[in-house]
């Protein structure tokens, strides 16, 4: 099931965001460079929901990967796993990939383990470093509240961790060969009751991400996404 919908999605793609673009005609793609319809409806294989240590959760059962990592693993590279140690590599290139780390917290979680960062100095940091399960649980919790930790959330944090994602995935998009599409997670968890929507983009996307700390109701989600699309900013959500 999981390999149908990823095909599916990746036939969507294709379609909305006419993966490949910018590539050169060719017979195996007609109608690329009007940028209209391809009557061989050409089916594109990639991953739409993936973490990296940018997220909380794959950060707290110990993911220290990547966004380079998730790229390079994505375009048939070897890489090490941080769990396990293990070398992985796939025999199959991906044509694209969206990393979709959760909006909440973005990017937060390595700085705590960072020493060059003054979020490593934080309660939390300390509270990560002597006891990891009770760090996941402040966490936890307040993305169940959706009471955010407000120095987790300046808008400056996320501004920072949003441009260095962007600016990332940029430096791997390779046109007509391999997309990296600028996505994130939003993770609504009323009172634990999962609510979640991978957010994808044509471009660069908006300043920041929208999160759950912003609003746990999907509604609000789609009026922001309504609002970017009226500034040029193509998107779906799944």
């Amino acid at each position: 099931m999981k390999t149908i919908f990823t095909a599916l999605i990746a036939i969507s793609f294709a379609v909305i965001y006419n993966i490949s673009e910018t590539a050169a005609q060719s017979t195996g793609q007609p109608g690329l460079g009007t940028k209209g319809p391809n009557p061989l409806k050409n089916v594109y294989f990639g991953e739409e929901h993936i973490h990296t240590s940018n997220s909380p959760d794959a950060f707290m059962v110990g993911t220290r990967g990547s966004w380079e990592d998730a790229y390079n693993w994505a375009m048939g590279k070897e890489i090490t796993l941080s769990t396990t140690g293990e070398k992985i590599k796939k025999s199959t290139p991906l044509d694209f990939i969206g990393i979709t780390d959760h909006s909440e917290y973005f990017g937060v979680m390595p700085m705590l383990i960072d020493p060059n960062s003054p979020l490593s100095k934080s309660e939390l940091a300390e509270i990560q470093k002597e006891d990891p399960n009770k760090a996941a649980g402040i966490i936890i919790a307040s993305l169940i509240s959706g009471e955010a930790m407000e120095e987790f959330v300046t808008p400056e944090l996320l501004k920072s961790g949003w441009e260095r994602y962007v600016e990332t995935a940029n430096k791997f998009y390779k046109p007509g060969e391999f997309t990296t599409l600028i996505a994130w997670e939003w993770t609504s968890i009323p009172n634990g009751r999962n609510m979640h929507r991978n957010v994808f983009f044509r471009d660069n996307g908006p300043a920041v991400p929208f999160s759950a700390f912003d609003s746990v109701f999907p509604e609000d989600l789609w009026t922001f996404q309504e609002i970017q699309r009226n500034l040029g900013h193509e998107n779906l959500a799944i």
